[in-house]
């Protein structure tokens, strides 16, 4: 029998990950990678996967913290930065903005402070050279 937890785990990545074009599939492997996260630090445990906001926006997790009983609301923002980007200003700026943009667009017409207060936008940056990941995977082939 597969726990409560496990099962609505499987439910988010349940036909998800073959969707492999402009490194989409990498999206639920960063939503997952942040629920582990918060699961194994032993503070959080997970109510509900895919929480509506007021809003009408669904949100990716519904935490209950351990210690005060108090709701969070976790959505995950999963930020592909081109890897020919090297100057620093430039992708603090593309971070910044995509993070901002993301704000915007989840709390639109929420006015509703309580809300606002248990909404956590948590980035997820990947940067992933393919020529770099093609060497490695030679390399290891050969030893």
């Amino acid at each position: 029998m597969i726990p409560n937890e496990e099962r609505k785990i499987w439910s988010l990545i349940n036909g998800k990950i073959d969707n492999i074009e402009d490194w989409n599939y990498l999206n639920p492997v960063g939503e997952l990678s942040v629920l582990l996260k918060l699961l194994k630090s032993g503070l959080f445990e997970l109510e509900e996967i895919e929480t509506k906001f007021p809003n009408g926006r669904k949100k990716d997790f519904l935490f209950r913290h351990k210690n005060n009983n108090e709701t969070r609301l976790i959505e995950i923002l999963n930020i592909h930065l081109q890897t020919d980007i090297k100057d620093f200003n430039k992708i603090k700026n593309i971070l910044l903005s995509k993070v901002q943009n993301k704000i915007d667009r989840e709390i639109e017409g929420v006015k509703d402070s309580l809300f606002l207060r248990r909404l956590y936008i948590l980035p997820v940056v990947w940067y992933l050279d393919i020529e770099d990941l093609e060497n490695s995977l030679r390399f290891l082939q050969r030893v």
